[in-house]
C-alpha cells in the first residue's frame, strides 16, 4: 500500500510525496486519508489473529499494541528500520483510533499527518508510535492515547465536571 510512513523528525525519505501530475489537492488528499484507513484496517485484521480478544478501535487494543511494541524491542533481531517499517501501518491504526474515540480527523500539517481536534490541537500518530520504537515505553503510544481526553479537556478550557457530578 502507498501510504505515508511519517516519522517524529520530518525527514525527505520519510515524508508524504505529493504525486506532480495535475489531481486536484482533495482527491489526493481523500486518495491518502483511504490509504491510511486501509492500512489500519489491515492492522485490525493481522493483530486479531495474535490476541485473545476482540482487537479494535478500542483502548485495550492500544494498550495491547504498546506492549507488542516493546516486545519487538526486545527481540534479538530487531532493528530501528524494522521499527521503522512497521510504524506506517501502526500509526495509521493509532490515528484512526483517536479518530473513533476521540472524535478528531485526519489532517496533513507541515509537521506531518496530525490528527485534529481544534485549530489549536492535533496529535501525530505516526510520529508518536515511532517515537515508542526508538525509546521505548517512556514514549508508550497507550499513555500518549489515554492522556488525550485529559489534555484535551484542559486546553479547550471545557468547564470541569462538579465534584457532585463524578458518575458522569
Amino acid at each position: 500500500m502507498n501510504s505515508p510512513a511519517l516519522k517524529s523528525k520530518r525527514r525527505d525519505d520519510q515524508a508524504p510525496r505529493r504525486q506532480k501530475n495535475g489531481d486536484n489537492k482533495k482527491t489526493e488528499f481523500i486518495s491518502l486519508i483511504q490509504d491510511i484507513i486501509k492500512n489500519s484496517d489491515l492492522a485490525v485484521e493481522k493483530f486479531q489473529e495474535l490476541t485473545d480478544f476482540e482487537f479494535g478501535y478500542n483502548e485495550e487494543s492500544i494498550e495491547w499494541l504498546a506492549g507488542f511494541i516493546n516486545r519487538q524491542r526486545e527481540r534479538d533481531d530487531f532493528s530501528l528500520e524494522l521499527g521503522k517499517n512497521m510504524t506506517n501501518t501502526i500509526g495509521s491504526f493509532l490515528g484512526q483510533c483517536i479518530v473513533k474515540c476521540h472524535a478528531g480527523k485526519w489532517k496533513e500539517t507541515t509537521e506531518g499527518w496530525a490528527v485534529e481536534f481544534n485549530d489549536q490541537n492535533k496529535v501525530y500518530p505516526f510520529n508518536k508510535t515511532l517515537k515508542q520504537f526508538e525509546n521505548g515505553p517512556e514514549d508508550s503510544i497507550y499513555s500518549f492515547f489515554t492522556t488525550i481526553p485529559i489534555i484535551f479537556e484542559l486546553t479547550t478550557g471545557r468547564p470541569e465536571k462538579k465534584w457532585w457530578e463524578f458518575w458522569k
